[in-house]
């Protein structure tokens, strides 16, 4: 028998690049992701402009099981 076990998984994506593009990432990635639990956002600057973003999150994810053999 097959069923799903909901697991509390902390992940860690970052955004790297253009400031723009860092932060146009970073807010479609938010959007996308709503229900994500926020653990802490770290931002590295170059003269004064957000150069990369590194975000750690918790989100549950499904990790399907093949039962008990």
């Amino acid at each position: 028998m097959e069923y799903y076990i909901k697991k509390q998984v902390t992940q860690v994506r970052i955004f790297q690049g253009h400031h723009d593009a860092v932060e146009k990432m970073f807010n479609r990635f938010m959007i996308e992701n709503h229900f994500i639990e926020i653990i802490k956002i770290d931002t590295d600057t170059d003269n004064g402009y957000i150069s990369k973003i590194t975000l750690y999150y918790k989100r549950t994810i499904n990790i399907k099981s093949q039962g008990d053999n």
